[in-house]
C-alpha cells in the first residue's frame, strides 16, 4: 500500500486551508517532469493536480486561473505522447477559463489565453 503524501493528508484535513498548497505542488511537480523529460509521469501528476483543483474552484473561484494553468500544462504534455484528443479536451476548457469573464475578474487573462491558443494550434497540427 501506497503511504500517502504529507500534502495529500493536510489537504484532506483541511481543504481550504491546504488544499491550494497541495494543488500547486503537484501542478510543479508535473512541470519538472516533463522539463526532464518524464512525460508519462507528469501526465499522472498533472491529471492529480487538476482533479484537486476542480475539488476547490467551487469553494475558492479564484483558483480558477490555477485550473486553467494546469490544464494548459497537462494538455501540452498529452500532445506530446500524442494523446492529441484528449489534449484539445484539456486545452479547450483552459482556454474556456481564461477567456471567460467571470465573478470577480474584470478581464480576460490575455497572455494566458493567447498560450492557451497557441497550443490549441500545435495540438490541432499534431492531430492531422
Amino acid at each position: 500500500m501506497e503511504r500517502p503524501l504529507a500534502g495529500e493528508v493536510l489537504a484532506a484535513a483541511e481543504p481550504a486551508t491546504h488544499g491550494p498548497s497541495f494543488a500547486q505542488s503537484l501542478a510543479n511537480y508535473a512541470f519538472l517532469l516533463a522539463e526532464l523529460g518524464r512525460t508519462s509521469d507528469a501526465i499522472t501528476v498533472g491529471q492529480e493536480a487538476v482533479r484537486q483543483y476542480r475539488q476547490l474552484v467551487d469553494a475558492q473561484p479564484d483558483l480558477l486561473p490555477k485550473l486553467g494553468a494546469a490544464l494548459k500544462n497537462l494538455a501540452v504534455d498529452l500532445g506530446t505522447e500524442q494523446r492529441t484528443e484528449e489534449a484539445l479536451a484539456a486545452i479547450g476548457e483552459a482556454i474556456g477559463i481564461f477567456g471567460a469573464p467571470v465573478k470577480g475578474r474584470t478581464r480576460v487573462d490575455r497572455p494566458e489565453l493567447d498560450t492557451c491558443r497557441q497550443a490549441e494550434a500545435w495540438l490541432q497540427r499534431k492531430g492531422q
